[in-house]
């Protein structure tokens, strides 16, 4: 089917996830919204508001890698964007660009990069290798979802896909930033999550592979 689906991992965003919902469903680019939620403070809830948006919601804890497959596998379109739950303050404009860049001109990957990440993040590509917002071809994250990963490694599995069978990828500034971990999920919840994204995204294929893909990232700016 062409089109896009917005596959959209949800963990806890009560009194956010509305907000975001309601920006994506104005972008006339999008076919359809899946939320894969495994929330236990009602975000599912806040998502039933929304007839428009597929509610994918699971009663335990699957983690980012396992929500996008379960979405992936719901997903009937062309092509599928990747989009955070807690990535507040976008530019629809910027959104409906890339899109639109992706669908009429040659390229296997467009990443979204936070155009208001500077300093350590910028300098190091940590922002644009582990960005959550990407928009490819279905088909292909069907296939990267058919490897071993889990939790925080999606990205980085994602990132070796493409690196491995020199695909093309681009990338777009995105207005807008994730919330703070600290202010959703408290000090120690927040410390909880950092901990075990550092863990697991070490774990993936060893520091190595980890400082190579973020520090050798050699992805270029979409330019008209």
């Amino acid at each position: 089917m062409i089109g896009t689906t917005c596959i959209v991992p949800v963990f806890n965003e009560k009194g956010r996830i509305g907000n975001i919902l309601s920006e994506l469903l104005t972008v006339p680019e999008i076919s359809h919204i899946i939320c894969v939620d495994e929330s236990n403070d009602g975000s599912d809830e806040e998502i039933k508001q929304f007839a428009q948006v597929k509610l994918m919601h699971f009663s335990k804890r699957l983690g980012k890698t396992e929500a996008v497959r379960r979405g992936v596998e719901a997903t009937k379109t062309k092509n599928a964007l990747l989009f955070d739950s807690d990535f507040v303050g976008f530019s629809k404009n910027q959104l409906v660009r890339g899109l639109h860049i992706f669908k009429t001109e040659k390229m296997d990957m467009l990443v979204f990069r936070q155009a208001s990440n500077t300093g350590f993040h910028k300098w190091t590509n940590l922002d644009l290798s582990l960005s959550g917002e990407r928009l490819m071809k279905t088909e292909d994250l069907r296939k990267i979802l058919q490897q071993p990963a889990e939790g925080y490694q999606l990205e980085l599995h994602i990132n070796s896909y493409y690196e491995s069978l020199n695909k093309i990828v681009y990338y777009l500034p995105l207005t807008g930033h994730n919330s703070f971990k600290f202010l959703r999920r408290g000090f120690w919840g927040g410390m909880t999550d950092g901990l075990t994204m550092m863990r697991q995204t070490f774990r993936y294929r060893g520091i190595y592979f980890y400082l190579r893909t973020i520090v050798g990232c050699n992805w270029k700016e979409w330019v008209d």
